[in-house]
C-alpha cells in the first residue's frame, strides 16, 4: 500500500501522533492514504501538517479519529480552523521556485515541499485573493499547475 507521509513538525511541548486519512481510489498519485501529522486535544485531534493528497482538510482543522486495525484513523472533521490548502505540482523543484514560493510566504503562506509537490497551507488572516492570484499567474508561466485541496469560507 502507497501511504504518503510528512515530516515531523513539532515544537518541545507538543506531542504530535500520525492520523491516516484514507483517500479515495484514483486520488493523487496512486496513493490509498495519507498520514497527517496532528496533536491530541480536548475535542479530537488538531491536524499539525497540510495534506498533499486528501481533499477537504486543512492544517489547524480538529478532526475526529478512531483506532482501527492499530492505525489512528481519520473519521470525520469536527471544527474549521479556518484556512486554506492548495497543492502545486512543480517538475522545476522548489530551488527553481524560490522567487514564488517567497512572495508566497510575504502573504503569510506556509508550505511542505515533497518531490514536485507543494502543500500550501494559507492561514485565515491571509488575504486569499492575493494568494490565488500568485497561483494564476505561476500556472500560467509554467511553473505549476495547482488545485484546491480545502478553501475556508471563513477566509479574509
Amino acid at each position: 500500500m502507497k501511504i504518503r507521509t510528512h515530516e515531523k513538525h513539532a515544537t518541545k511541548d507538543e506531542e504530535l501522533v500520525a492520523l491516516m486519512v484514507p483517500l479515495q481510489a484514483g486520488e493523487w498519485h496512486g496513493c490509498l492514504a495519507e498520514a497527517l501529522w496532528a496533536e491530541k486535544v480536548e475535542r479530537g485531534y488538531l491536524l499539525r501538517s497540510s495534506p498533499f493528497h486528501a481533499f477537504d482538510l486543512a492544517a489547524e482543522d480538529i478532526v475526529a479519529a478512531s483506532e482501527i486495525g492499530g492505525v489512528l484513523t481519520f473519521e470525520k472533521v469536527i471544527e474549521r480552523g479556518g484556512g486554506s490548502n492548495y497543492r502545486l505540482v512543480s517538475e522545476r523543484g522548489a530551488a527553481a521556485l524560490a522567487d514564488r514560493l517567497e512572495a508566497l510566504e510575504e502573504l503569510e503562506v506556509s508550505y511542505e515541499i515533497s518531490d514536485t509537490l507543494i502543500a500550501l497551507d494559507v492561514p485565515p488572516q491571509a488575504d486569499l485573493d492575493a494568494v490565488y492570484g500568485l497561483l494564476v499567474d505561476g500556472e500560467e508561466e509554467g511553473a505549476w499547475t495547482f488545485e484546491e485541496g480545502h478553501v475556508s469560507e471563513d477566509a479574509a
